[in-house]
């Protein structure tokens, strides 16, 4: 089995949906099934990318919080098809919108983990403080990646406070 997994973080660094994406990466191998990643280089420091195995890294177009690549959708349009299932890490990114869509026409299963998606750059945008722009974005594209996806992984933690 071939597992390939697009995630808006690098797996190499230390925040958890990173080391979440190792850890997946190493288990998958541990249990024979050849995994790969694919990202891109937005919003992280160039000397840690040399060190991401297992680990596709293509240039963003430009600094913009839905990591468009246009490399990305070269590699996804010309690879997703040798694939056995492809795992979205991340919602908010033009990458997982034109991947589930290839991937349903294709005919090839794909999963979707939300993550959260607070990439770093969407910290520095007014827009995204209001909401406005992540809103648009949902409703004209993610909705779509939602409902072609055939899986979606969703986890919490309940924080409670007190006690009653």
């Amino acid at each position: 089995m071939k597992v390939l997994i697009y995630t808006l973080y690098l797996p190499e660094l230390v925040d958890g949906a990173s080391t979440s994406a190792r850890k997946l990466v190493k288990y998958f191998k541990k249990h024979g099934i050849d995994a790969e990643v694919c990202t891109t280089d937005l919003g992280w420091n160039k000397e840690k990318l040399l060190r991401c195995s297992d680990c596709k890294v293509f240039p963003a177009l430009f600094s913009h919080p839905l990591e468009i690549s246009p490399k990305v959708i070269f590699y996804l349009l010309k690879n997703i098809s040798k694939y056995d299932v492809v795992h979205f890490r991340g919602i908010f990114s033009v990458g997982t919108v034109i991947g589930t869509l290839l991937a349903k026409i294709l005919s090839k299963p794909s999963v979707i983990s939300p993550l959260g998606n607070l990439s770093p750059t969407w910290k520095e945008r007014k827009s995204a403080s209001r909401g406005f722009a992540k809103f648009l974005f949902f409703e004209l594209f993610c909705k779509l990646s939602i409902q072609l996806s055939d899986l979606i992984i969703c986890a919490s933690q309940v924080l409670m406070s007190g006690t009653g």
